[in-house]
Parts: structure tokens; C-alpha cells; sequence
């Protein structure tokens, strides 16, 4: 059986984006589990721009590069009729595309990965729903032979938002990536203490312009819970600032609600340092509108820390009873959350013991594995 992977994800552009971490980890496994099938992988990108995992010789595997139409306007074209015609008389019995997106129409059987229907639940904040890409693609989603939902809220999201036959959909969750762990070495965490000069006591949580991230609503609330409480904790704010809001939001937010001395901005952080800033944080706040699964959650816990996360969306699935579910749209709510998790020291330690085994939960292994055995039902069909 021969395979193709769509594997635009791995691009450098895409780094420790979600869909990025599922593509780079999905496919280290399936190398490392499947020596049988051949697979194919294509991408618009010379090799060299792709983060591809390391893989075993026993994987069998070529690359090829189907250069896109320079015009970014113009991708459509790409995915619908370039790429159809490309993976035409190569054998295949799948396409699996990583990246939210599909083909018309392909002489093979065609498998998405699901992330999430941001654009519909948030058309306001996106011109995506008026171009002629997105339109082709939720009539591509219906016709696909499978996709592969990473939750059961992106599952029911598309069965209404796309009209998809549920029959046709599975859930298949992600996880954690292995680097994210409990840490011991107290020389490696105070090194990273030292270099973002990170006070003794802090939350953690995540720098983002997207609106529905909610950063404005975690300043807000955090600038209560301090005010409520008197305590020294400070905010720490980690990730790429993205698109959506204006520019100077987030500092006017921190300057108009007096804490300009106690919130950190940090902007992107690489993986190995990003895990000591979850082991030495005293908790993690995501106060996120919606998820398609919500990966900082499962990171966090990974790491055995507690977690505030929204009572909605994909987060429920997630988090479990290992942290704080709350309306994160309130920002008293999630000031209230800081507040017991600061002040609460024994439930601080029960939601501690939950982590870890909250994300036991989750394995990349277990993804793989369930992902060929929709490779293996649909070939054989």
C-alpha cells in the first residue's frame, strides 16, 4: 500500500503551531511504527525549509515538492487542480493532508486531519469565509472518505458548521510532546529563571493578539487577583503576538490596568525552554475562547502543573478534573480561579497529583496508531 502525506505543516512558518506539533509528531510515529507501506511526501517547499522529524531507515519514504502558484490568491488552484493531477498514476490508496485542507476530487482515497472551525465560529475577525479556498474546502470536507477529528468538539463543530456525515468522521486526539515533562534539575531551571529574569513567584500564560486567545481578559483578570489578594505574583506571557488585535493593545491593557511592573512578555519561546517556564510557574491560565483541542493545556499538565482553562469547547476533553474549569468570557471568574489555586495550598497539590495523570492519558503512540488503522480500513475497502 502506498501512502501520500500533504505535509505543508511542517513548514518552518508553521514552528510550534498546533498544527505544526501534530504533523512533526504524527509523522515521527508512523516512521517508527510502519515498515511495511511506501509512503510519499509532498509539500510546495524544498526539503530543507521542513522541520521533518527524525526517521528510521527502515521507513520508506521519498519526498516530492509540487511548486504553488506565486500568487497567494491563487492557491486554491494548488490544492484543487495541481495537486490532483500530480498524485494521479502513483499508486496510492490514501492521501492523508495535515493542514486542514482537501481536494476536490483525487484518484485515492482522502483522509483531513480536523482541527477546528475557527472562521465560523469567529467570522468577524476573518476574511477567510468570503474566498473561493474556503468555499471549495468545506465541499471537499464533505466528500472526504474519512477525517480525522482531534476532539469530539471539533467532531460535532463540523458535523454543524460543514454538514459532514458524522459516519465518516473519527476522533482521534493529540499529545503532548514528549519534551514536556516534569523537570529536577534545579541548575538547568534556575539558568532559564536567570535568563528571562523570571520573578519567585509567577503565573504563566499565553501573548497573543488573536482575539479569541482572550490575552486581554487574563491581564484583566490577573490585575484583580492581585489587587484582591496583595500577593507578589507576577504574569508571564509567552508566543507570538499573531494577528487580530491592534498593535498596542495588549500594553495599553497592561498600563491601564496597573501592572506594567508585573507582566513579562516574552514572544516566542524555543520547547526546551518553554518547559521550564511550565515546571517553575506556580500555575497556568488559558483563558482561550475555543479550541480545537487546546495542546497548552496538555503541556502544562505534562509537566504536573495545575491548570484554569474555559468550561467550553474542547477544553473540558483536555483538562479533565486536573485543574479549573470557569467561564473564561468573565474575567471575575478567572481572578477568582488564581485566587483559590494561590491561596488554596492542599488543592493546588491534589490538581498537581491529577496532571500527570490526566495527560497518561494521551500518547502520540496511541495517535499513530489509531491514524494507520484508518490507512489500513480504507485501503482494504
Amino acid at each position: 500500500m502506498r501512502i501520500a502525506l500533504e505535509v505543508r505543516a511542517l513548514h518552518r512558518s508553521y514552528r510550534g503551531s498546533g498544527q505544526w506539533r501534530y504533523a512533526y509528531n504524527l509523522l515521527r510515529e508512523i516512521a517508527r511504527l510502519d515498515g511495511d507501506r511506501e509512503y510519499l511526501l509532498i509539500s510546495p517547499h524544498g526539503e530543507h525549509e521542513l522541520d521533518l522529524p527524525p526517521m528510521p531507515s527502515t521507513f520508506h519514504h521519498t519526498y516530492s515538492r509540487m511548486p504553488m502558484p506565486s500568487h497567494s490568491k491563487r492557491r486554491w488552484v494548488w490544492e484543487q487542480v495541481l495537486l490532483p493531477v500530480f498524485v494521479s498514476g502513483r499508486g496510492l490508496a490514501v492521501c492523508h493532508f495535515l493542514l486542514q485542507m482537501a481536494t476536490w476530487w483525487a484518484p485515492c482515497k482522502v483522509v483531513v486531519t480536523a482541527y477546528d472551525t475557527m472562521h465560523d465560529f469567529f467570522p468577524e475577525y476573518s476574511n477567510v469565509r468570503t474566498s473561493r479556498s474556503y468555499r471549495l474546502q468545506k465541499r471537499a470536507f464533505r466528500k472526504a472518505d474519512c477525517l480525522v477529528a482531534i476532539s469530539r468538539c471539533t467532531r460535532d463543530d463540523f458535523v454543524r458548521s460543514y454538514r459532514v456525515d458524522p459516519g465518516r468522521i473519527r476522533v482521534i486526539p493529540l499529545a503532548a510532546d514528549p519534551v514536556f515533562r516534569p523537570l529536577r534539575g534545579a541548575v538547568e531551571l534556575e539558568a532559564v529563571r536567570r535568563k528571562y529574569r523570571l520573578p519567585e513567584r509567577f503565573v504563566l500564560s499565553i501573548l497573543s493578539y488573536e482575539p479569541r486567545k482572550n490575552t486581554l481578559g487574563v491581564i484583566k483578570a490577573f490585575a484583580q487577583f492581585v489587587g484582591r489578594t496583595g500577593f507578589p505574583h507576577h504574569l508571564v506571557l509567552f508566543g507570538d503576538r499573531g494577528w487580530g488585535l491592534a498593535p498596542d493593545s495588549i500594553e495599553r491593557a497592561i498600563a491601564e490596568t496597573g501592572t506594567t511592573q508585573r507582566v513579562h512578555l516574552l514572544g516566542r519561546v524555543p520547547d526546551d525552554e518553554l518547559v521550564v517556564l511550565y515546571n517553575v510557574a506556580e500555575f497556568f491560565v488559558f483563558g482561550s475562547f475555543y479550541e480545537g483541542f487546546g495542546l497548552p493545556v496538555l503541556e502544562a499538565l505534562a509537566c504536573g502543573k495545575t491548570v484554569v482553562a474555559a468550561n467550553v469547547s474542547s477544553m473540558p476533553e483536555v483538562l479533565g478534573d486536573a485543574g479549573l474549569s470557569v467561564n473564561v468570557a468573565h474575567a471575575e471568574e478567572l481572578a477568582e480561579a488564581m485566587t483559590r489555586l494561590a491561596t488554596d495550598d492542599e488543592l493546588r497539590r491534589l490538581l498537581q497529583q491529577r496532571a500527570l495523570a490526566q495527560a497518561r492519558c494521551f500518547s502520540w503512540d496511541e495517535t499513530a496508531r489509531r491514524v494507520l488503522d484508518v490507512y489500513r480500513d480504507l485501503g482494504n475497502s
